[in-house]
Protein backbone atom coordinates (compact mmCIF):
# COMPACT_ATOMS: atom_id res chain seq x y z
CA UNK A 1 0.00 0.00 0.00
CA UNK A 2 1.31 3.39 -0.82
CA UNK A 3 1.55 6.28 1.58
CA UNK A 4 -0.46 8.48 -0.78
CA UNK A 5 -3.61 6.42 -0.16
CA UNK A 6 -3.36 6.95 3.60
CA UNK A 7 -2.66 10.65 3.11
CA UNK A 8 -5.99 11.07 1.32
CA UNK A 9 -7.69 10.75 4.71
CA UNK A 10 -8.42 14.23 6.06
CA UNK A 11 -7.10 13.36 9.54
CA UNK A 12 -3.68 12.15 8.29
CA UNK A 13 -0.92 14.63 7.46
CA UNK A 14 1.94 12.16 6.88
CA UNK A 15 2.27 8.41 6.47
CA UNK A 16 4.98 5.83 5.97
CA UNK A 17 4.39 2.15 5.21
CA UNK A 18 6.77 -0.69 6.10
CA UNK A 19 7.04 -4.43 6.16
CA UNK A 20 7.32 -6.06 9.58
CA UNK A 21 8.28 -9.72 9.94
CA UNK A 22 5.62 -12.24 10.89
CA UNK A 23 6.80 -15.80 11.59
CA UNK A 24 3.60 -17.31 10.18
CA UNK A 25 2.45 -15.03 7.37
CA UNK A 26 5.77 -13.54 6.28
CA UNK A 27 5.94 -9.76 6.15
CA UNK A 28 2.89 -7.83 7.29
CA UNK A 29 2.13 -4.21 6.44
CA UNK A 30 2.61 -1.60 9.14
CA UNK A 31 1.71 2.06 8.71
CA UNK A 32 3.08 4.89 10.83
CA UNK A 33 0.88 7.95 10.60
CA UNK A 34 0.99 11.53 11.83
CA UNK A 35 -2.41 13.03 12.52
CA UNK A 36 -3.26 16.61 11.70
CA UNK A 37 -3.45 18.98 14.64
CA UNK A 38 -6.62 18.33 16.63
CA UNK A 39 -7.61 15.31 14.52
CA UNK A 40 -8.49 11.87 15.79
CA UNK A 41 -8.88 8.57 13.97
CA UNK A 42 -10.09 5.20 15.19
CA UNK A 43 -9.06 1.88 13.67
CA UNK A 44 -12.66 1.36 12.50
CA UNK A 45 -12.71 4.77 10.78
CA UNK A 46 -9.42 4.06 9.03
CA UNK A 47 -10.61 0.60 7.96
CA UNK A 48 -13.83 2.02 6.52
CA UNK A 49 -11.89 4.70 4.69
CA UNK A 50 -9.46 2.20 3.17
CA UNK A 51 -12.31 -0.11 2.16
CA UNK A 52 -13.74 2.77 0.15
CA UNK A 53 -10.51 3.33 -1.78
CA UNK A 54 -10.93 1.43 -5.02
CA UNK A 55 -7.26 1.47 -5.99
CA UNK A 56 -6.03 -0.82 -3.19
CA UNK A 57 -7.12 -4.30 -2.26
CA UNK A 58 -7.83 -5.62 1.23
CA UNK A 59 -4.46 -7.42 1.30
CA UNK A 60 -2.78 -4.05 0.93
CA UNK A 61 -4.40 -2.60 4.07
CA UNK A 62 -1.98 -2.25 6.99
CA UNK A 63 -2.18 -5.00 9.58
CA UNK A 64 -0.71 -2.62 12.16
CA UNK A 65 -1.07 1.15 12.49
CA UNK A 66 0.93 3.32 14.85
CA UNK A 67 0.25 7.00 15.43
CA UNK A 68 3.49 8.94 15.90
CA UNK A 69 4.16 12.62 16.51
CA UNK A 70 6.55 12.91 13.57
CA UNK A 71 8.17 10.74 10.94
CA UNK A 72 11.47 12.61 11.12
CA UNK A 73 13.72 11.84 8.18
CA UNK A 74 11.68 8.80 7.16
CA UNK A 75 10.32 9.29 3.66
CA UNK A 76 8.97 6.97 0.97
CA UNK A 77 12.10 6.42 -1.12
CA UNK A 78 10.86 4.64 -4.24
CA UNK A 79 14.35 3.70 -5.46
CA UNK A 80 15.19 1.53 -2.45
CA UNK A 81 14.21 -2.07 -1.71
CA UNK A 82 11.25 -2.74 0.61
CA UNK A 83 11.82 -1.12 3.96
CA UNK A 84 11.66 -2.36 7.50
CA UNK A 85 10.09 -0.26 10.22
CA UNK A 86 12.56 2.33 11.54
CA UNK A 87 13.10 3.24 15.16
CA UNK A 88 10.21 5.73 15.11
CA UNK A 89 7.87 2.83 14.35
CA UNK A 90 8.91 -0.14 16.48
CA UNK A 91 7.64 -3.61 15.68
CA UNK A 92 4.02 -3.77 16.86
CA UNK A 93 4.47 -6.94 18.90
CA UNK A 94 8.12 -6.94 19.97
CA UNK A 95 8.81 -3.21 20.24
CA UNK A 96 12.03 -3.61 18.20
CA UNK A 97 12.75 -0.97 15.57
Amino acid sequence: MEERVLQRHPAISEAAVYGVPDPVAGDQIMACIVLRSGASLTPAELGAFLAGQGDIGRKQHPRFVRVVSQLGDVHPWKDQPPRRAPHCCPHPTTGDG
